[in-house]
């Protein structure tokens, strides 16, 4: 993804060739450094580290499927 651009919903979700959603919301992630989307999926892709893709901008961007609550404990990525 374009370093400077946000993600803001509404996005397509890939699961290989077909879409299987949109994303609902999105930014980025301060404390983790990684853009973040929120997407309802079928329970057979919501499994930690499914690999999708996210349409934005024109291209192609790989994703997977993390946990719901992404966070820094040590706070180092706000130290950086």
């Amino acid at each position: 993804m374009p370093g400077d651009s946000d993600l803001y919903g509404g996005e397509a979700v890939y699961a290989g060739d077909r879409i299987v959603g949109r994303l609902r919301s999105a930014g980025w992630g301060y404390t983790v450094g990684k853009h973040i989307g929120l997407v309802y999926l079928p329970p057979a892709l919501s499994a930690l580290g499914t690999p999708l893709e996210v349409e934005a901008f024109g291209a192609r961007f790989a994703a997977e499927v993390a946990a719901d609550v992404l966070y820094d404990p040590a706070g180092t990525r706000l130290r950086q």
